[in-house]
């Protein structure tokens, strides 16, 4: 939903200590989560990784080996595999070598699916990332993010951004708003478009000053 080269800066952003990239869950892990240790307060969702490999190939105790040794050591508790995996080794003494990504990079329906939004930054600067997990682009969970996927099925890439734009806002006020979940946002069209508008303006902005 922004621009993938905007993600791509974030690693501009990594200081020396930095590894991995990843943005909170907002969900799922937490104060009661007792099966293993995660990261933070938050743990992190594996939806979008952001990797420096020249320092993963330096990692001590070895990228590889420190997988494989936590596999076999929480063996039968790894319900969500390398999200599962990578909680464990950037939580404690390890969790400063994470760079937190903002939520709005790895936005999935549990951020709003309560009917309030999780991610500040969703709502400040808009969804950059729509996570598709469990299916949620599919059998009608959240009809709003599932709207945005069936039209970005539909636009033909190369198109004008503005042709997308209108396509998202009819698909998104069609819906209207929902009594419970994502929809029952009142700003969640705006929430979910508002990259786009930016880009859209920026675009105009350029081409105004090249003119």
């Amino acid at each position: 939903m922004q621009p993938p080269e905007d993600l791509w800066t974030e690693f501009e952003n990594f200081e020396d200590r930095h590894i991995v990239g990843m943005a909170p869950v907002h969900w799922l892990y937490g104060p009661g989560f007792k099966a293993f240790p995660t990261y933070g307060t938050s743990g992190l969702n594996a939806g979008v990784i952001l990797m420096n490999l020249t320092r993963l190939r330096n990692f001590t105790g070895g990228w590889i080996e420190t997988i494989l040794d936590v596999k076999e050591k929480y063996k039968g508790k790894l319900s969500l595999a390398e999200q599962d995996i990578l909680n464990i080794i950037f939580s404690r003494e390890r969790s400063p070598q994470i760079y937190e990504l903002g939520c709005e990079w790895d936005f999935w329906q549990r951020m709003c699916s309560d009917g309030y939004n999780k991610c500040p930054g969703a709502a400040s600067r808009g969804v950059a990332i729509i996570h598709g997990c469990a299916q949620t682009f599919f059998f009608n969970q959240e009809r709003k993010i599932q709207a945005v996927f069936e039209v970005w099925e539909k636009f033909q890439l190369g198109r004008p951004l503005s042709e997308l734009l209108e396509m998202l806002q009819t698909a998104l006020s069609r819906l209207g708003s929902a009594p419970a979940g994502c929809g029952f946002l009142s700003n969640i069209d705006n929430t979910l478009t508002q990259g786009i508008k930016r880009l859209i303006k920026l675009q105009q902005e350029r081409k105004s000053c090249a003119t």
